[in-house]
């Protein structure tokens, strides 16, 4: 779902498709995710994790289900961050995960 989402993202924008096939970085991603969760808050994974990758990141509360919350993600607080648009538009390879828990959703995306 994710993956899609960012996939028309980046086609809205004119840009190509980013490789999205590393399952071993997306679980990465879904444990950042599960991290979140835990503390209950946004934070971002220190650099040592990173691995030269950049890093956007995501708690929001959601409404109606959890697609119109993950699409408000994608299209509107990443897209109005110039950070995070740049990852998502600009990254050739992209690892990314969500996890919903009591009502909010967690998503990480790492993009290099």
């Amino acid at each position: 779902m994710i993956k899609d989402l960012i996939a028309e993202f980046r086609r809205r924008n004119g840009r190509h498709p980013a490789i999205m096939t590393y399952p071993k970085d997306d679980q990465n991603c879904l444990w950042h995710c599960f991290h979140m969760s835990k503390i209950k808050e946004c934070c971002h994974a220190p650099e040592c994790f990173l691995q030269d990758k950049s890093e956007a990141c995501a708690v929001k509360s959601f409404f109606r289900s959890p697609e119109e919350t993950l699409r408000s993600i994608i299209f509107e607080q990443f897209a109005n961050s110039e950070k995070h648009k740049e990852i998502l538009l600009f990254s050739n390879n992209i690892a990314c995960a969500f996890h919903w828990q009591d009502y909010h959703i967690f998503v990480t995306v790492r993009g290099w």
